[in-house]
């Protein structure tokens, strides 16, 4: 584990690769250090932040966005490592984002701090790729089942609309798989609810919820379900090869729609008006999944039950 200290040197280690990344034989002693002792002992602090004690306290409002700031910044180190690494030839992507791969994610026990993490990596190991003029479309399914597991969780909405958007211009150019073709639009409306708002995530989820916080959030969801739908069709339209790559992206969203509602229902702020609202949202995505994914073959356990008109 990890104290505020020692977060500061592997900062400044990291800043330090990056800023000598030209003289990678010079810093061969340094990046082995950092491949087999900094990224598995900063990925475990990660981890270990949504122990039962750190999540009680990641779910407190009053200090919830110290915390979140604090988890972007530490996962930003990482992925500043790991891409020192990646150039290096001593670490993959794929490793972190695979699910079965030999550092991932994953491995977080809490839900929603799994999605989180996920989220946040994803979105700086894009942009410390492009910094690079480097590519990532061999990842391009891992980032999109990253996508497909955060977006609804409208806690995430910040980093879901940042990973869409980076995912959308990437399709721009794509000539497969390109599901988010023609999502800008949405996206810029989803952009300008999360300015509005500051974000949801220590909103209509995590304390008791007002007439503002409820329109922040229905907005924010009616966005959300905008661009799920856009998605959704783009899939649907595909003559491609690609059903089951599109069936699993299915699942991770159905999936994720349910735990959501679940815990919602666990909540201990605002429990009525939150679940009504989750599950407004439920709905329509259900609803979305059914009208464009009948080809997909979907696990026996997310098999679709009717859902009332919308």
């Amino acid at each position: 584990m990890f104290d505020s200290m020692d977060l500061l040197d592997i900062a400044a280690e990291a800043a330090e690769l990056e800023r000598r990344a030209p003289f990678a034989a010079i810093d061969t002693a340094i990046l082995h250090v950092v491949h087999e002792q900094y990224i598995p002992g900063l990925r475990q602090h990660i981890a270990q932040k949504f122990s039962s004690l750190s999540t009680s306290s990641m779910a407190d409002p009053s200090g919830q966005r110290h915390h979140l700031r604090a988890l972007e910044l530490t996962v930003g180190m990482l992925v500043n490592m790991v891409s020192a690494c990646v150039d290096a030839g001593l670490r993959t992507w794929e490793s972190f984002l695979d699910e079965y791969g030999r550092d991932t994610l994953y491995l977080i026990p809490d839900s929603y701090g799994q999605r989180l993490v996920l989220v946040q990596f994803a979105v700086a190991a894009i942009d410390v790729t492009r910094k690079k003029g480097q590519h990532l479309e061999r990842l391009d399914v891992l980032l999109k089942d990253v996508w497909f597991a955060s977006v609804c969780d409208l806690r995430l909405i910040v980093y879901v609309e940042q990973l869409a958007a980076q995912l959308a211009w990437a399709d721009e150019k794509a000539a497969v798989l390109a599901v988010f073709a023609g999502a800008l639009p949405v996206l810029h409306q989803l952009r300008l609810v999360g300015q509005g708002q500051g974000t949801l995530r220590d909103s209509a989820m995590d304390r008791d919820t007002t007439d503002i916080a409820q329109d922040r959030y229905q907005s924010a969801a009616s966005l959300a379900v905008s661009l799920i739908g856009r998605v959704l069709k783009n899939m649907a339209a595909d003559t491609g090869m690609h059903q089951q790559v599109f069936a699993s992206w299915v699942a991770r969203l159905l999936r994720t729609q349910q735990e959501v509602q679940a815990e919602s229902r666990r909540r201990m702020h605002g429990v009525n008006d939150t679940r009504k609202l989750v599950d407004a949202m439920a709905e329509r995505v259900t609803a979305l999944v059914r009208d464009n994914c009948t080809n997909f073959a979907l696990p026996p356990n997310l098999v679709l039950p009717k859902t009332s008109a919308i």
